[in-house]
């Protein structure tokens, strides 16, 4: 539901924008880009118990993207993910996962302070598996892929520096090394950071 209000709040900010005085993105432009993120999401995958089970989540990408024309930028991202979390039943499980794609990044200025910023990305990943504390410890890993797409608002704070709060929905299809079949996930999440233009 908060999803849902703030890419409506995006679109009232473009109904109301002021196009002759927006903040563009110079063709040539660098941006490097750093996020964190809190996620939330629903998986077929319910190998997992939750019985008396606490989680932490965590994320945090960097991309670069070079802007080929006007506001239309075309990069690449990293992000590296810790989840960790532990059961009565299963034990502590920590997963930590590498994900390295292109993406692509469009601003539509608002005013000279503002953007709205539009983005998407696939990445290839790979997961490490841990679980211990269990009668038979487990390692294994994970490979997959995701591609994510979304909206946001850039908040330039000088010329080359803005603050960003960013929504997208995504989708992960991975398969794990010693379980068959694959796994799919979907859902969202909320990222706020800064981006540096040079």
């Amino acid at each position: 539901m908060k999803i849902k209000i703030y890419i409506l709040f995006i679109f009232y900010l473009l109904l109301n924008s002021s196009l002759s005085m927006s903040k563009d993105i110079s063709k040539n432009s660098l941006e490097i880009s750093n996020d964190f993120e809190i996620s939330t999401n629903s998986s077929s995958d319910d190998s997992q118990s939750s019985d008396g089970s606490e989680a932490s989540n965590s994320k945090i990408s960097t991309s670069i993207s070079y802007y080929l024309i006007e506001n239309l930028g075309l990069g690449l991202n990293w992000a590296y993910t810790n989840q960790e979390w532990s059961s009565n039943v299963s034990g502590t499980t920590t997963i930590i996962t590498n994900a390295i794609g292109p993406k692509l990044s469009f601003h539509i200025g608002v005013n000279e302070k503002t953007n709205i910023k539009i983005f998407s990305s696939y990445s290839k990943l790979s997961s490490s598996i841990k679980t211990v504390g269990t009668e038979f410890d487990r390692k294994a890993s994970t490979n997959g892929s995701s591609w994510s797409i979304g909206v946001g608002i850039a908040v330039f704070l000088i010329d080359n520096i803005s603050l960003n709060v960013l929504a997208d929905r995504y989708k992960i299809n991975t398969r794990t090394s010693d379980i068959e079949g694959n796994n799919k996930s979907s859902g969202a999440s909320v990222k706020a950071g800064i981006s540096v233009y040079l």
